[in-house]
């Protein structure tokens, strides 16, 4: 495990790691409630949305992905290509920044955001 975030209830725990595969587990019985290839490469970060609905994730040669938290359905690529590399990732309470540090070029971005 490379990455992991907890729902804010901490209902719902997600990581990823290098085999890239980004999985959600119940966090009181560790059931995996779902789980995904994200990309080639590895799942190098992941947060949840302050409601716990919405996940995002991240990997070295994808943009920054939307999941349904609960289903693992993809809702969107939240920010394009020029995004991969995002190896931290943290929404604002109100969902809607996005702040992320990314490792080629190093450098940290804020974004707005539109989550459901």
């Amino acid at each position: 495990v490379l990455t992991l975030a907890a729902t804010p209830d901490a209902a719902l725990v997600a990581f990823g790691g290098t085999t890239s595969e980004l999985a959600v587990a119940d966090a009181a019985t560790g059931k995996i409630l779902w789980d995904t290839k994200l990309a080639s490469q590895s799942v190098s970060a992941v947060a949840f949305s302050a409601n716990g609905k919405v996940l995002l994730a991240s990997s070295p040669d994808t943009g920054i992905l939307a999941f349904d938290a609960q289903s693992g359905k993809k809702l969107d690529e939240v920010l394009g290509p020029s995004t991969a590399g995002a190896n931290t990732l943290m929404i604002s309470e109100d969902g809607q920044t996005l702040a992320s540090h990314l490792h080629v070029p190093e450098r940290t971005v804020v974004w707005r955001l539109k989550l459901p």
